[in-house]
């Protein structure tokens, strides 16, 4: 996908508030069951700025959700956010999921 950003994105980007940039995203993800109300999932999405012609962000998430019924999910997380030429971070996250 090709997403047009403006601004800064997770507080410290590659690039400076206010300038238009457009970038080029990919994602990668697997979903492995766990029980028939738990699964675990791991991700990654990489982005490169194609006006820079370099990488500007590498994240990676991993989640354990809960299926709570049909039209609810609950999940509890770790993301690690690499931002390429500038500081890493890392995030405990939760997650509601809907359904519909």
């Amino acid at each position: 996908s090709i997403h047009f950003i403006y601004g800064q994105i997770l507080d410290y980007m590659t690039f400076d508030p206010g300038s238009m940039s457009m970038e080029a995203t990919t994602k990668l993800g697997f979903i492995f069951p766990l029980s028939k109300k738990v699964s675990f999932r791991i991700w990654n999405e990489y982005s490169y700025n194609l006006e820079k012609g370099c990488a500007g962000l590498n994240e990676v998430l991993m989640e354990i959700p809960c299926h709570v019924n049909n039209n609810l999910d609950f999940g509890i997380g770790w993301r690690h956010t690499d931002r390429i030429h500038a500081f890493d971070s890392d995030y405990a996250t939760t997650s509601l999921i809907l359904h519909f």
